[in-house]
């Protein structure tokens, strides 16, 4: 067991890292699969039904992206995608944490190498994907195409945004791909 001066992860903090790679691989999936302009994963029943979990705790949802989330180890997850008629998905990924802690250890495990970089330069849709820590000043930690583009994600940013923003209670990382 962990002393408070310690540092690390949990072992439940891992396992909702790796939770949310499989979500991003079953994504990648559906891009190249028949995931068409009729497809769209807005909540709870969605998650499951495109097999991005197997199983899900239903829970309300808390980031405005649909009715449910599924509740994992470190918060709740909520999607928003849908197959883009240039030829990819398009949407957002919440994860909602309950304290700094788990927002910093999911946040560091490299989402911008994990998700395809295409999926962020959607040229020709009007914006540019990104990953931000919701409410805080310092929040957008990844984009590639804002006017000043953040291409390396910085420790120091991460804790700073997560702490910033989970001061309160809730905070929540969004992944966006337009």
């Amino acid at each position: 067991m962990k002393s408070k001066n310690e540092s690390g992860r949990s072992m439940i903090e891992m396992l909702g890292v790796l939770a949310i790679i499989g979500v991003l691989q079953r994504l990648i999936e559906l891009d190249g699969a028949n995931f068409d302009e009729n497809s769209y994963i807005v909540d709870a029943d969605d998650i499951v039904k495109y097999h991005i979990l197997e199983n899900c705790q239903k829970v309300d949802g808390v980031a405005g992206l649909g009715d449910y989330g599924c509740k994992l180890p470190i918060g709740i997850l909520e999607m928003d995608y849908g197959y883009v008629n240039k030829g990819y998905l398009a949407g957002a990924i919440v994860m909602s944490f309950t304290d700094a802690k788990s927002c910093i250890a999911f946040t560091s495990a490299g989402w911008e190498y994990a998700i395809p970089i295409e999926w962020f330069r959607n040229v020709g849709h009007g914006n540019s994907g990104h990953i931000s820590i919701s409410g805080a000043t310092s929040g957008m930690i990844y984009d590639p195409n804002g006017d000043q583009p953040i291409t390396k994600v910085s420790m120091s940013t991460i804790i700073q945004a997560c702490n910033e923003d989970c001061e309160d209670g809730m905070c929540q990382l969004w992944i966006e791909t337009y």
